[in-house]
């Protein structure tokens, strides 16, 4: 999937991700997800079938920012609305869903 994250409080911190798997998956390994570092307040995409997940920025390790529930079935589809912002360390991390990149 497509999604869109911004902070209502902090106008720095926007961005596109592409989240999880894509059809290549089997040949690429790439594995999407959205991550915060909150030691200086980046947020940023990595793949998490890579050895080294750190911050772009302070290179400390991330923190995994999980805004999805699995439903009875095991699918990930409902988005959680109360993130920490890793900047401002308040609840207003906005993630909207705006595509699918298959």
């Amino acid at each position: 999937m497509i999604y869109q994250y911004s902070c209502s409080s902090c106008k720095d911190i926007w961005g596109t991700i592409y989240y999880g798997i894509g059809m290549m998956y089997p040949i690429s390994k790439v594995d999407n997800r959205l991550f915060g570092c909150y030691d200086c307040g980046e947020v940023f995409e990595r793949n998490i079938n890579k050895k080294f997940n750190r911050c772009p920025q302070c290179k400390k390790k991330p923190k995994e920012l999980v805004f999805h529930k699995e439903d009875e079935f095991g699918f990930t589809e409902r988005i959680e609305s109360e993130i920490n912002c890793p900047s401002c360390k308040t609840e207003n991390l906005i993630i909207e869903d705006v595509g699918c990149w298959d």
